[in-house]
């Protein structure tokens, strides 16, 4: 039997086509987090590091390294607490054109001044490294998780499939309690700066840490606080609404919740939003509209 396309079908490929152009003619690409490196026939190594803040000290160990004939693949430091004078973070190494043992390597670089401690980060298997010894992440003094597109994406499809509307609500409820916590957050976090306006709290915290931690890229394109609050809110590239295209309606639920909560929290005023435009649906951005009730 010759499989007939639904128009449903004809809206997808065509929205994805769509999406898939707009970010190659947009240079698109994201900031890669690593934890991780795969790279098949290269002899891999991982050096997990505590080094005093002090100028050029990582140009020298980088030296060392380089005059072995090591590659540095990947550097990430652990941001410092507030009044904490040593970097910490996590290299790897391409030692395939190094002749040394590893462990000769380090001890040269263990000689270096401010070098408080380097520990040797083995593969578990050629080709592929990770890190496996720092495995309690933080953001904002806070433990962290980074989960995937192929899992959060294959879980918000799937609740949205077994439960229909009921999926949909679970999600905006799950962002809405959240995002009532990230405006608590905030508020702390504006205090220690000397923020209090709200609106310079979005301005200057919300935006660029909703970027920051992947969601998206946001911008205010409208904001009355009163007599009544009112927003209109755009996110390009929304991590959520990535994962419905094809979609005939706004795909939503998760960012529009914290975004409710999040207002909510920070004006002390209930605010619901909802989603006009969606790049799920076939338009450029996600446009969300904010109103107090």
């Amino acid at each position: 039997m010759e499989h007939v396309r639904s128009n449903s079908d004809n809206i997808y490929t065509l929205n994805l086509i769509i999406y898939l152009v707009v970010k190659i003619m947009a240079g698109y690409s994201g900031f890669n987090v690593g934890r991780f490196l795969l790279f098949p026939g290269k002899r891999l190594c991982g050096l997990i590091f505590k080094l005093e803040s002090r100028r050029g000290i990582f140009e020298e160990l980088s030296d060392i390294s380089s005059n072995a004939g090591a590659v540095e693949l990947y550097v990430n430091f652990s941001m410092p607490f507030t009044g904490e004078n040593v970097m910490s973070g996590v290299v790897f190494l391409d030692l395939t054109n190094v002749n040394l043992p590893v462990e000769e390597l380090v001890e040269r670089m263990r000689s270096v001044n401010g070098v408080k401690s380097i520990e040797i980060l083995k593969p578990t298997v050629e080709g592929l490294i990770a890190d496996y010894i720092n495995h309690r992440l933080m953001l904002a003094e806070e433990r962290a998780i980074i989960i995937r597109r192929s899992i959060y994406g294959g879980v918000s499809k799937r609740m949205r499939e077994q439960f229909g509307t009921a999926g949909e609500a679970f999600l905006f409820h799950l962002g809405h309690s959240g995002g009532m916590e990230y405006g608590k957050s905030h508020l702390e976090m504006a205090k220690k700066l000397g923020i209090s306006d709200p609106v310079e709290i979005i301005k200057c915290l919300t935006l660029p840490l909703f970027s920051a931690v992947g969601f998206g890229r946001s911008e205010i394109i409208e904001i009355i606080t009163y007599p009544s609050f009112r927003a209109i809110i755009r996110v390009h590239d929304c991590f959520e609404c990535e994962i419905g295209i094809g979609s005939e309606k706004p795909y939503s639920q998760l960012i529009r919740g914290m975004l409710a909560g999040y207002l909510s929290s920070l004006f002390n005023r209930r605010v619901i939003v909802e989603e006009t435009k969606c790049i799920a649906k076939g338009d450029p951005y996600c446009e969300l509209i904010a109103t107090q009730v």
